[in-house]
């Protein structure tokens, strides 16, 4: 049964993204961020691997990925399953693939109840398309009769794969990839993603410089506004100050002016 993923920021930790070679190894670690979280589950191809391939050390917050000898079936996207307040987020934590396809789309999610479908097409040699899925679990491979909801399914030819959505709902949000065969070899590739990927830690990371730009413009205003004025206010007493040493000499000589008179 597919889940929503969680896209908020209860859980921060950036995805891992590799291709990797059959039979070649493979190590690498990620880091999370929560608090008070713990990792209950990764899945790939909707079964849990945690504790196999994938550890996770709760001390430093940091899950591993060790391969010796990698394989077609461990390519999928893996989903971390977090509990926090009694609460369950999933979130993909990594896209590890035998093969890569450059420039796979990012779609942002459809509207929800509406139709929708999306191809993504590929080049290989005497290959056919085996099975398609989102986040490890597989889509139907046509749309069934009496179907009421919302219901994934795919066709495939011999260049391209087609994702039909009957009704899109948020729970299609992932990672989609195919599983080619030919020549008795199999590789999983990529195809396309629905959601909003990683671009969200990009904005956040903007935002504090435009809100810097803002202060130091806002400073800059404020500091010829505060120069204005006190050249204002020096020209004013500069002024008054003539004016008075004017009356006071003009009051000297009419004083000066009685006096001889009398």
């Amino acid at each position: 049964m597919l889940t929503v993923l969680y896209n908020g920021n209860v859980i921060q930790c950036p995805r891992l993204v590799a291709s990797v070679s059959a039979g070649s190894s493979y190590e690498n670690t990620l880091q999370y961020t929560c608090a008070a979280c713990s990792v209950v589950h990764v899945l790939c191809h909707g079964q849990d691997v945690l504790g196999g391939a994938v550890i996770a050390i709760p001390q430093t917050k940091m899950i591993s990925f060790n391969f010796p000898s990698f394989e077609d079936t461990q390519s999928c996207a893996y989903v971390g399953v977090f509990e926090k307040d009694k609460k369950t987020y999933k979130k993909i934590l990594a896209v590890i693939e035998m093969v890569t396809v450059n420039q796979v789309e990012l779609l942002p999610p459809p509207k929800e109840g509406q139709p929708f479908q999306h191809e993504a097409t590929f080049s290989c040699d005497s290959c056919g398309v085996e099975e398609v899925t989102v986040n490890g679990i597989p889509l139907e491979t046509s749309l069934r009769r009496n179907t009421i909801g919302s219901i994934a399914f795919y066709t495939a030819t011999a260049s391209s794969v087609t994702v039909r959505f009957t009704e899109y709902s948020p729970t299609y949000e992932g990672v989609y990839q195919a599983k080619f065969v030919g020549d008795g070899e199999t590789a999983t590739k990529t195809i396309f993603e629905i959601g909003y990927g990683d671009k969200q830690q990009s904005v956040t990371t903007a935002a504090p410089q435009t809100t810097q730009a803002q202060e130091t413009k806002t400073e800059e205003t404020k500091t010829e506004e505060t120069k204005t004025e006190e050249t204002k206010t020096e020209e004013t007493k500069t002024e008054e100050t003539k004016t008075e040493d004017t009356k006071t000499e003009e009051a000297q000589v009419e004083t000066t002016t009685i006096t001889a008179s009398m």
